[in-house]
């Protein structure tokens, strides 16, 4: 189920979806809410790229079990538990909103390209300010790794960004150059000065020399 689908689906039914995705439980708005009370987890505040909010909380299979005996004894229940273990479906769980669960302006927005790119894209300083931002000691592993390896693209395309800028300046400067040269020429001037037409300046004195002599002969 998609994201979308999984808000919608909530919203219509009254009940809770918590959804595997890869390693982790994961549960959107009245499900992050629903994680919040029952075990006091932290709801993150995410916005989708057309800017509208949703939250997340989430948590590892290891604490499932535990979990569902704890919604047992609030009295809710599992009308749902897929095969797989990638849906289960709850009924009857506290999944009012607590503005007071919510971390705000979570620094995993960087996990939607456009915007972090948009960012972070001026200057260094604003990497390094969402570095300090992280709340690292309140992600898993894996919210850790992905925040890193977005940090990483970044980097890189910035690089990659400023090496092709260099290039195009640098072929902006010879083609200055080579633009040049047929004026130097028109106007009766060598394009280049041959290396014959020069004296080092330790000759210049015995030049003057040899040719007072000549004179004076």
């Amino acid at each position: 189920m998609t994201l979308d689908e999984i808000i919608k689906a909530q919203k219509s039914s009254g009940d809770v979806l918590l959804v595997r995705r890869g390693s982790f439980y994961n549960a959107f708005n009245e499900g992050a809410f629903f994680l919040g009370h029952l075990r006091h987890y932290q709801v993150k505040e995410k916005r989708l790229e057309d800017g509208t909010p949703y939250y997340q909380a989430g948590f590892p299979p290891q604490v499932l079990d535990s979990l569902l005996k704890d919604v047992d004894k609030v009295g809710g229940k599992v009308v749902e538990h897929a095969a797989d273990g990638s849906l289960i479906r709850l009924q009857g769980v506290d999944t009012s909103f607590d503005e007071q669960l919510i971390t705000v302006s979570d620094p995993s927005l960087l996990l939607q390209p456009k915007k972090i790119r948009q960012r972070v894209r001026a200057v260094k300083a604003d990497i390094e300010e969402v570095i300090v931002e992280y709340d690292l000691a309140n992600k898993t592993p894996i919210d850790a790794l992905i925040f890193i390896n977005e940090l990483r693209n970044l980097i890189l395309d910035r690089r990659h960004k400023q090496s092709v800028a260099q290039g195009q300046r640098q072929q902006a400067y010879e083609h200055r150059l080579y633009d040049e040269r047929p004026e130097q020429v028109a106007d009766g001037l060598p394009a280049t000065t041959p290396a014959t037409d020069a004296l080092p300046f330790a000759d210049a004195g015995t030049v003057g020399q040899a040719a007072e002599g000549q004179t004076q002969a």
